[in-house]
């Protein structure tokens, strides 16, 4: 038989495969993706969907049985994030296994003992290394994180979330591809911002932030996502108090970065630049009612805000306070002073407990010098600022004053 009419024969048993799928006909298409599986075992995608179709056909020692298998199989070509949701699945049918999760957890192990069923460690650690959160941790740590994850399944063109719905947990791609969506007033449609796939994640704004979605994320392909919610990860910080700084640096390298990325101020530093600003970056934590710095101080620091909120105000002279502006998480200040070279034109305090990001002003001015385009945005925006300021306090003390009332 001819390579062409091997192909051409897979094509077929596909073909009367998902015609048998989309009538609900599960024993015949189960026959069809069985018939695939024993003339290539390495079509994973098939070997998937005869697991599907046991547990559809109530035949769940089966189903498990294969399951296991492929979880093997995907171990052994260094896919963490597909065994893993394996993993999950078969838990799911049998709570009582949990050998799946068990090697995942060896292979991750320190030591150089030979791995599970030849499952290739270096490959696997070398994937997990390089995603962020799962990179720094030790294999307790891992251990418990798996323990936390769940699965969630989604068919193409299905969404797995939706921009400005609540939402605070990180989702993880096991399996298959994504698109990630923006909004966009101008032209009032959606913009493809990103495509991600195994080992990419996303969801990581609401989870830091407001817990509200700021993307749409739609499946490409048939997909099987690991979800963690942010109560989960704050259990995980009572029993792994290491893991606050491995939270606080994947915030630093993902959340700031993309602040910084879309900005009207960093937007224009390259990666490996906003890599650097990120870095250096330290965490501030403070109570309600508390300074951040006050009008006519000399300017030291630039700040995010991480979590909490802010009031920025001013007075002049005998006249009474003027808030200017109310910040939230994602929101950042203190650069108009730096850029100017002037005192603070504006104090600063929290108006609930709040956690900052500040960055010193060696390394501001260093980002700044290195960089013209950065000097003039903050040019623009300090006259923009100053422009606002100047209009709110017209119009308060106008009001004040009753001038504005006929």
């Amino acid at each position: 038989m001819t390579k062409s009419t091997v192909v051409s024969e897979k094509a077929a048993i596909k073909s009367r495969a998902r015609k048998y799928l989309a009538r609900g006909e599960w024993k015949k298409a189960l026959r069809e993706f069985q018939h695939l599986v024993r003339s290539d075992p390495t079509d994973f995608r098939a070997c998937l969907k005869v697991g599907d179709l046991l547990q559809k056909l109530g035949k769940s020692d089966e189903a498990v049985a294969q399951y296991k298998t492929l979880a093997h199989q995907y171990m052994a070509e260094g896919f963490f994030f597909k065994a893993l949701s394996l993993s999950k699945i078969v838990r799911r049918i049998d709570p009582s296994q949990d050998d799946i999760q068990d090697a995942l957890a060896r292979i991750c192990a320190e030591g150089d003992d030979a791995p599970p069923d030849g499952a290739d460690r270096q490959l696997i650690r070398k994937r997990l290394r390089e995603i962020p959160l799962f990179s720094d941790l030790k294999p307790a740590e891992l251990r418990d994180m798996m323990d936390r994850l769940t699965i969630r399944r989604a068919a193409e063109g299905d969404f797995v979330c939706k921009e400005g719905d609540p939402g605070d947990s990180i989702f993880f791609v096991s399996a298959g591809e994504v698109e990630v969506l923006k909004y966009m007033k101008r032209n009032q449609q959606d913009a493809h911002l990103s495509r991600l796939s195994e080992g990419d994640f996303f969801g990581e704004f609401g989870f830091f932030s407001d817990r509200k979605r700021h993307a749409s994320v739609r499946a490409l392909t048939d997909l099987e996502v690991l979800e963690i919610s942010k109560e989960n990860l704050d259990t995980l910080t009572v029993s792994h108090p290491r893991m606050r700084n491995i939270l606080l640096n994947f915030y630093k390298k993902r959340v700031i970065d993309t602040l910084l990325a879309f900005s009207p101020l960093f937007g224009c530093l390259p990666p490996d630049q906003r890599a650097l600003l990120v870095s250096r970056f330290t965490l501030r934590r403070l109570g309600e009612n508390r300074v951040i710095f006050e009008e006519g101080a000399p300017p030291t620091s630039f700040f995010v805000i991480k979590q909490g909120e802010v009031e920025v105000s001013t007075s002049e002279k005998d006249r009474e306070k003027v808030t200017l502006a109310i910040l939230k998480q994602g929101d950042f200040f203190g650069e108009i002073s730096l850029i100017l070279k002037q005192p603070r034109m504006a104090s600063v305090r929290t108006t609930k407990a709040t956690e900052l990001l500040e960055l010193k002003q060696a390394d501001f001015e260093y980002i700044v010098s290195a960089y013209s385009p950065i000097k003039s945005a903050l040019e623009n925006l300090a006259q923009e600022r100053l422009q606002s300021t100047r209009q709110i306090l017209s119009s308060q003390w106008r009001h004040a004053s009753g001038t504005d009332m006929v």
